[in-house]
């Protein structure tokens, strides 16, 4: 939980940064498939200390810039962890 002295909300708003984010429900299935054969397994499938409780979409320039804004984030958020990927796909 951010302390009451934690950073105002970054500029991202208002530059077009921040795309998206949103929490990310446990329920879920694993699909897999394995020499043309489909398994589906109903979740819960991440266990406790896998639990990823959401996601922030930021578009930059550069990973350096990502670093930046990660770091701006994470301190909004409080203590914690935050893994940084690109995501590929159509711009």
């Amino acid at each position: 939980m951010p302390s009451d002295d934690s950073p105002p909300p970054p500029p991202a708003f208002k530059k077009g940064i921040l795309v998206t984010g949103g929490g990310l429900h446990r329920e879920e299935a694993k699909i897999l498939l394995t020499e043309n054969k489909v398994s589906i397994t109903d979740g819960p499938i991440l266990e406790g200390k896998e639990l990823i409780p959401g996601f922030t979409v930021i578009k930059v320039d550069n990973k350096e810039q990502a670093i930046e804004w990660v770091k701006t984030l994470r301190r909004l958020y409080g203590d914690g962890e935050t893994k940084l990927v690109q995501i590929f796909g159509a711009s």
